[in-house]
């Protein structure tokens, strides 16, 4: 006799309890999706890392199957983040289009994991190319990746300046000309984009993400955040982070 929903859905509780397994909470999915969003490369290592752990979820009794299911998932959500982080729909749904047809074709798991890993970097690749569209020069160009490489550390504009290849006075005012606000000013909002993160997706306490980031103090970190967000660091956390500890 065929189930009725409801009597599929509690064997399937019942089931991965006795099995032990548990799907990948809201929370931790995010954080790959952030990071593609935000055109940051570590994207591929924490997409890869969720992909593999969420296709243990059982979507079809043939094994080669149910990771193709699970991949068109994952595209599917890269996708409409993509659009989140500017991409074009056109482009992103053709992107899309493009590897759920070469992973409907693969004959294997890791060929599927490969396609994955490709489908990520293609979508990264993309929003990258937008950012050196939008007519910034070279040097400011050079500034935005060394900053967002370096928001744990100390940024000295002396070191962005040998890195962009220019002087600290012509980089200082080039910079401001094209962004509309000052090498400081950007990594200040960086650093609070990055806060956000880390506040949103993991249990790091204000002190931790102060340090993490590179702030001088903890009141500088709190005073600054609140500046930029109306709101305490840990006010957001309560708001955001659903699994928060009073």
């Amino acid at each position: 006799m065929k189930l009725s929903i409801d009597q599929a859905l509690q064997e399937t509780f019942f089931r991965n309890r006795e099995n032990d397994f548990h799907h990948s909470t809201y929370d931790e999915e995010m954080i790959q999706y952030t990071y593609l969003k935000n055109g940051d490369k570590r994207a591929v290592k924490e997409c890869r890392k969720m992909f593999q752990n969420a296709a243990e979820g059982i979507l079809s009794k043939d094994i080669l199957r149910n990771w193709k299911y699970m991949f068109v998932a994952s595209t599917t959500l890269c996708c409409r983040f993509a659009m989140d982080g500017g991409l074009d729909s056109e482009t992103a749904y053709n992107i899309s289009d493009l590897y759920i047809q070469r992973a409907d074709t693969a004959g294997s798991r890791d060929e599927i994991f490969l396609i994955h890993d490709q489908m990520v970097e293609t979508y990264l690749n993309n929003i990258s190319q937008l950012r050196q569209e939008r007519s910034y020069s070279r040097p400011v160009l050079r500034t935005i990746d060394y900053i967002d490489r370096h928001l744990h550390g100390t940024i000295r504009l002396n070191d962005i300046a040998e890195e962009a290849d220019v002087t600290p006075n012509y980089l200082s005012a080039i910079f401001a000309k094209e962004m509309k606000l000052t090498i400081s000013q950007y990594i200040r909002n960086r650093r609070v984009e990055a806060s956000k993160v880390l506040l949103q997706y993991y249990d790091y306490s204000v002190t931790e993400i102060a340090e993490y980031l590179s702030f001088s103090s903890v009141s500088h970190f709190i005073k600054v955040f609140k500046e930029e967000t109306g709101i305490t660091p840990a006010v957001y956390k309560q708001t955001k982070f659903r699994h928060w500890k009073e």
